[in-house]
């Protein structure tokens, strides 16, 4: 068997060159995106938007386990209890508490006379909505937090009349 000429040695050196830098030059812009993880199972890399690693760096110590994002919490359902109005003084909310995942929808009404229907979101413990009153331009902001797995307590305003308002609240289901 004859040895391959030395210009054919030569290209597949350069060729091999070529190569191996290109796969380093790559390799390190495809590699960079990849968080490491250690687990049961030994060393696992995946891709993952450097946004979301730094926020999962942030949070509080790193356990070497994957982050699972929990199902929002179950408020579908009556809810009723108490309101403090700023201009009407304290009543009475009844809600119907429709749920699809985060998003939240329904009816309500309140012993001021007013109601319709809403839509908002829950966020953690953290709830959200816009109330629409019937017959009327009135609209009600409310943000509450979930103190307990069947009450939410917080603040409302009413906005889109032509005078607006406020309050707080206290909601507990199925109590009603």
């Amino acid at each position: 068997m004859r040895a391959p000429p030395v210009a054919a040695l030569e290209s597949r050196r350069i060729a091999f060159a070529i190569l191996a830098l290109a796969s380093v030059l790559l390799g390190v812009n495809c590699v960079g995106g990849l968080r490491p993880e250690i687990g049961h199972y030994g060393a696992v890399a995946w891709a993952q938007d450097s946004t979301q690693a730094a926020a999962q760096d942030d949070s509080a110590g790193d356990t070497g386990e994957f982050d699972i994002k929990s199902s929002p919490a179950n408020v579908a359902g009556p809810w009723c209890g108490f309101i403090s109005d700023s201009a009407f003084g304290d009543g009475t909310i009844s809600l119907q508490v429709k749920q699809k995942g985060t998003k939240l929808s329904g009816s309500w009404a309140d012993t001021f006379g007013l109601s319709g229907k809403f839509k908002g979101k829950i966020n953690g413990d953290s709830i959200t909505a816009t109330l629409k009153a019937r017959r009327t331009k009135c609209k009600i902001a409310m943000v509450g937090a979930l103190v307990a797995p069947n009450e939410v307590s917080g603040t409302y305003s009413i906005f889109g009349c032509r005078q607006s308002d406020g309050g707080t609240f206290d909601i507990t289901s199925p109590s009603c």
